[in-house]
């Protein structure tokens, strides 16, 4: 079934909450910021975020994510398993975590999103293409990691701008 928080999770004043797992086929919405241990969704449905800061992992397995705020985790990795569309400006920033996006990512329709990624030493990949859908393109795209960031599919953005201080695979790029 569906599954909806509409309040922020966790905060600045009640601290992180614990580790938080949703498990749904259906669709799950997480209409505030969240602030927790760990974020973990399973395989079956979707799942739309804002903000999301975790001390351990965010791993989203839905078939299709979609992201819209700023994601930080203390030194630990952020996943998505499967599709991600961006609505809205995304940051990602893991202080050191691997950052790993096994799928496509796509901006909303005309909206051509940012993405900048800072992962410290912590190597970030992006699986298949990122801005091929129609009407899909990213922003700028940004990526700050002395580790290794990997484009394995064609990239469509209005600007690619890796680091210089890790390694870059890069598969096709237009800007």
């Amino acid at each position: 079934g569906e599954v909806s928080f509409v309040k922020a999770g966790g905060g600045a004043s009640k601290g992180a909450r614990g580790d938080l797992a949703v498990n749904s086929s259906g669709a799950t919405l997480f209409a505030g910021a969240v602030n927790a241990g760990s974020v973990e969704t399973d395989a079956g449905g979707t799942v739309s975020l804002q903000s999301v800061t975790t001390t351990g992992a965010q791993t989203y397995r839905d078939g299709t994510v979609t992201l819209n705020g700023t994601y930080t985790t203390s030194s630990a990795a952020f996943r998505v398993e499967q599709s991600a569309v961006l609505d809205g400006a995304t940051v990602i920033n893991t202080a050191g975590g691997v950052v790993d996006f096994k799928g496509t990512v796509d901006s909303a329709a005309d909206k051509a999103s940012g993405l900048p990624v800072t992962s410290g030493t912590g190597d970030v990949s992006f699986g298949k293409a990122v801005g091929g859908a129609t009407k899909g393109a990213l922003g700028d795209l940004a990526v700050n990691s002395s580790g290794a960031t990997l484009f394995a599919g064609a990239v469509n953005a209005g600007s690619v701008e890796p680091d210089a201080g890790g390694t870059v695979s890069l598969q096709s790029v237009t800007t």
